[in-house]
């Protein structure tokens, strides 16, 4: 009998782990959609339909600095010294004691990917970050940034993403159980580092280039036009810094394969929003949950 996965919320980055899946796993993921069952029952899934919750976070971010922190999956301790009101570490804190409570009877880990670009396979999704950038530019007809764009994250592919999650998972397989409470944190990047406003240039260089703004020189998004992106969350989603090292993926053979951003942007994702129709309203309300 094949052994069963559980995962939470098949969306950009789960629906691409569920093709990984599938063949080798008995699978059951939450979702948040009735009206989705269906469509993963066909896939041979069972689906649990859950209410939505928020979690409080702390936005402060504004784009003005490059972060000198780099945070290293080989040390827990930084992590772990991390405020509880920071971003999504409720969450976390809440997953590792579930995993304290339920140590006999289960293994649990956290991956903490940085900025994911990319489509997935089968649905041809795509990210929020990026895309939401991509969209507000070709609106306003130029490319933007928060602040001064310093700010820095790391990036991943979600393609080389969801292999990641199926080492992380054979590892799990394996690893006593002490082993994984020790440590559960895993990141997972491409060793490609990019401020906000390299990204933004970038941006403004291919619509240009295409046709689609007349300027191709990033400003800064005035704070009352931040409805077109992440409404209050836009300094962290847009204006943060993430930077870490996934040395223990690496370690379990993991590498990555696909395409670095700017060419998967101007191959895969710009052609997909050119093509794009209704107006942009931002993504606030997705962010908040």
């Amino acid at each position: 009998m094949p052994a069963a996965v559980f995962l939470l919320g098949p969306g950009f980055i789960g629906g691409e782990i569920i093709d990984l899946l599938i063949s080798n796993y008995k699978v059951a993921t939450l979702i948040r959609r009735e009206s989705a069952v269906v469509d993963y029952a066909n896939l041979g899934i069972e689906a649990v339909v859950a209410e939505q919750l928020c979690f409080p976070t702390q936005h402060t971010a504004r784009g003005d600095c490059k972060s000198d922190t780099i945070f290293d999956d080989e040390q827990p301790e930084q992590i772990n010294a991390l405020p509880d009101s920071a971003s999504h570490r409720l969450i976390d804190l809440a997953i590792i004691r579930a995993g304290q409570e339920l140590a006999s009877n289960a293994k649990m880990a956290i991956m903490i990917p940085p900025l994911i670009y990319g489509v997935t396979t089968r649905e041809n999704r795509l990210s929020i970050q990026l895309p939401t950038l991509i969209r507000y530019s070709i609106k306003h007809g130029y490319p933007e940034q928060i602040g001064k764009g310093l700010a820095v994250w790391n990036q991943i592919h979600v393609k080389d993403l969801a292999r990641g999650y199926m080492v992380l998972l054979h590892w799990m397989e394996r690893a006593p159980v002490a082993e994984v409470a020790e440590n559960p944190y895993f990141f997972c990047e491409n060793g490609q580092e990019l401020s906000w406003g390299e990204c933004a240039t970038e941006v403004g260089r291919i619509l240009k280039e295409t046709g689609r703004i007349d300027r191709s020189t990033p400003k800064s998004i005035p704070e009352k036009q931040w409805g077109d992106l992440f409404g209050d969350y836009s300094g962290m989603m847009v204006g943060s810094n993430a930077r870490n090292r996934a040395n223990r993926l690496r370690k379990l053979g993991w590498a990555p394969l696909e395409k670095e951003t700017f060419a998967s942007l101007a191959e895969d994702e710009i052609p997909i929003i050119a093509k794009e129709t209704g107006e942009l309203t931002g993504y606030a309300s997705v962010v908040a949950s």
